[in-house]
């Protein structure tokens, strides 16, 4: 209640991060993460092996493309071969190659690594648990109070979290308190820029259309 009164005046639009400000960090930590960890290998052979996903298979081609790139700058990741490409006997080759990226995965996840083909897959098997039930996106018992207080109140909301767009949306779609995602102008992740860097913000300032001394940040 605090919070609603103070920001009744100003800001015109208060940009939030997700861990530690909306959402529990032991959320993503001791969920999110470790569901991504132990999801991965039936994830893949559902969506490589049983059935072919586009989109599955293009982020299987980042993440040996990320591998590649780990390697050359000196790194040592768990060895992954280029993913298949004959349709011959595809289901087979696709078994052996998810044999070997799920450890590439698991190394990304305990090295805290925040790449992009990584926050894709964990994006899509975010989707999946939310989207069956297994899971609901946490938020601070006063935060959807406080996103309803500003939002009747004219201030615009924005997300900016390391985490990818696609995963910033499903958490609020799907939280514990309900569908709160409506009430959220818009989302940035680190395409817009690093967190430590001055610029990331003056670039959200522009993208929104508010000057920063209109932003709350």
């Amino acid at each position: 209640k605090r919070a609603r009164k103070a920001l009744t005046a100003s800001p015109r639009a208060i940009v939030l991060d997700i861990e530690g400000t909306t959402t529990s960090i032991s959320f993503v930590a001791e969920t999110l993460f470790p569901l991504a960890r132990r999801s991965a290998r039936r994830f893949l052979g559902e969506h490589m092996v049983s059935q072919r996903s586009k989109t599955v298979e293009n982020v299987c081609s980042a993440l040996y493309s990320q591998y590649r790139k780990d390697r050359d700058d000196g790194l040592s990741p768990p060895p992954v071969p280029p993913c298949p490409d004959a349709e011959e006997q595809a289901a087979p080759l696709w078994r052996s190659f998810i044999g070997f990226v799920v450890p590439y995965i698991h190394w990304l996840i305990d090295n805290d690594r925040k790449v992009g083909p990584l926050k894709e897959l964990q994006g899509l098997l975010w989707e999946d648990a939310y989207r069956s039930g297994r899971v609901k996106g946490h938020l601070f018992p006063d935060v959807a109070d406080a996103l309803r207080g500003w939002t009747e109140n004219g201030h615009k909301i924005f997300i900016y979290s390391s985490g990818s767009v696609f995963a910033q949306k499903l958490l609020f779609e799907f939280s514990c308190e309900g569908n709160v995602l409506p009430m959220i102008s818009g989302h940035f992740d680190t395409k817009i820029g690093l967190k430590t860097e001055p610029s990331s913000y003056a670039a959200i300032a522009s993208e929104i259309g508010f000057a920063p001394s209109e932003i709350l940040f």
